[in-house]
């Protein structure tokens, strides 16, 4: 798998990634590696594009205690 994205291996592989020495941070991510992290996402994101400008990176929010996703923009059937 490549960098984790909001797609259903993304949500895995974040559902499943040891990442509890970041709980309550925000996580940037290049491929499968944590490559920045922090309170302030804009920080953590700008660090992390500087450190690796070839890599997409991805911003993600380490939850405190459980796991949570919330879908936006989905239709409605009527």
């Amino acid at each position: 798998m490549s960098v984790p994205e909001m797609t259903d291996d993304g949500l895995q592989w974040f559902a499943t990634a040891d990442l509890s020495g970041y709980e309550g941070k925000y996580v940037a991510l290049a491929g499968k590696k944590v490559v920045a992290d922090g309170e302030d996402p804009g920080e953590v994101f700008a660090a992390a594009t500087r450190a690796h400008p070839d890599q997409k990176v991805v911003l993600w929010k380490v939850p405190r205690e459980g796991f949570c996703v919330f879908v936006m923009g989905a239709s409605r059937r009527r």
